[in-house]
Order: structure tokens, then C-alpha cells, then sequence
């Protein structure tokens, strides 16, 4: 998997993937029984690109040049499972990815392994 220009490795995963049609819909019923549905495209889908405690990690220089694309408007290239999709940065939820350090330091330096990663991300 990469995310632009940054390599993420195998084992981050996107999240919620598989299963996801991409259309809302919803059924009431009129008063005399006759189902009414309702329906539309979602849209962009948002989505999380995870890692767990002993896989899919990154260094702390992975985690930071990820924190540096985070800015408005930016759209990258999410090469995946052999395809590629638009996407950007959930900027609107804070933090844009989520990580846990390995090592308790209070400076990390860019070697430093992170695990339990959460990418925040939507179509573009």
C-alpha cells in the first residue's frame, strides 16, 4: 500500500472496505401498506486505512511525513490492492492519524516504531 510518495507496507489495512454498496437507502410504509423506498449514492465514502498492535506499523518519520500532507484542499493517490484511489485527509477530525509509540520516550525520534495506526481518509 502506498499513500502518495509514502510506502505503508502490507499489513495496514483499509478498514470497512468489503460490504459497503455505496447507496443510502430506506423503506417506510404508506398508510395503506404500499412500501415506499428511498434511495441515493452515498457519495465520497470515508474510510480508515488501521494498523493493530503487532502489525501494520510505522516509524515515527512514516508518521510524520503523513501529518504533513494534511492540508486543505491536498489530494493524494492511494495505491491498493492493485488500484489506485483519490483521496484526502479527514482534517475535520482531529487527530488525522492516531498511532501508539512503542517505546516510552518523550521525544520520538524518526526510527521510533508506532503501532495500533488509524489513517483518516475519504474519497476525493
Amino acid at each position: 500500500m502506498r499513500l502518495d510518495e509514502i510506502e505503508l507496507g502490507t499489513d495496514i489495512y483499509w478498514k470497512g472496505r468489503e460490504g459497503d454498496s455505496g447507496v443510502d437507502g430506506r423503506k417506510e410504509k404508506a398508510r395503506d401498506g404500499t412500501p415506499l423506498i428511498w434511495e441515493q449514492s452515498i457519495g465520497l465514502q470515508e474510510f480508515d486505512l488501521t494498523g493493530g498492535s503487532n502489525y501494520g506499523t510505522l516509524t515515527y518519520a512514516q508518521i510524520k511525513a503523513i501529518m504533513a500532507m494534511a492540508i486543505p484542499g491536498a489530494t493524494y493517490n492511494l495505491e491498493y490492492d492493485s488500484g489506485t484511489t483519490p483521496v484526502r485527509f479527514r482534517t475535520w477530525e482531529q487527530p488525522i492519524i492516531e498511532y501508539e509509540p512503542i517505546g516510552d520516550r518523550e521525544v520520538l525520534l524518526d526510527t521510533d516504531i508506532c503501532r495500533n495506526i488509524k489513517i483518516k481518509l475519504m474519497g476525493a
